[in-house]
């Protein structure tokens, strides 16, 4: 907790939540045309997040839900309760806004396809960082080796799910 003998006042920790890691499909080769290919694609994608978070913000037990954006990836991420009906709402809340989203992005003149997993696990993300125990590594790992989960470093089968 010291950086050049400065004491951090805040005791990080990570706790349950569900995420969602998305790829936009093809906008990275969009992003390529050119500048004004590139302005167009990252306005939209700036726009999907936009509507995406007005739709958020209008219904209750959603407000919580945070997006990051990094180049063509997104994560959609909501804290978990520790009460089960409440648990129950939160993944409900996840999925739907998730399910939004791709149907935005699909629709309304944007044409974009979005593929990904959803992983419940350990996180800590503030408006700073996102910090988990494997999750980003598995789902490259996902995406890259047919399915494949690594757990503590090791491949084994059948242990994620993922959404496309």
């Amino acid at each position: 907790m010291l950086v050049r003998g400065s004491v951090d006042k805040y005791d990080r920790e990570t706790s349950q939540h569900i995420v969602a890691y998305l790829d936009i499909l093809g906008i990275a080769a969009r992003m390529k045309h050119g500048y004004e290919g590139q302005k167009l694609a990252m306005n939209k994608l700036h726009n999907l997040y936009t509507h995406s978070m007005d739709k958020r913000t209008a219904m209750d037990g959603y407000s919580d839900i945070q997006f990051k954006i990094f180049s063509d990836n997104i994560i959609i991420v909501k804290k978990l309760s520790e009460q089960p009906e409440k648990r129950l709402l939160d993944i409900r809340a996840l999925l739907f806004c998730v399910s939004n989203f791709q149907c935005l992005a699909v629709t309304d003149s944007v044409g974009w396809l979005v593929r990904g997993g959803i992983s419940i696990g350990e996180l800590f993300i503030d408006e700073t960082m996102v910090c988990d125990n494997l999750c980003f590594l598995n789902y490259l790992y996902i995406q890259h080796f047919g399915g494949q989960f690594l757990k503590n470093g090791i491949a084994s089968s059948g242990q994620a799910r993922r959404i496309t």
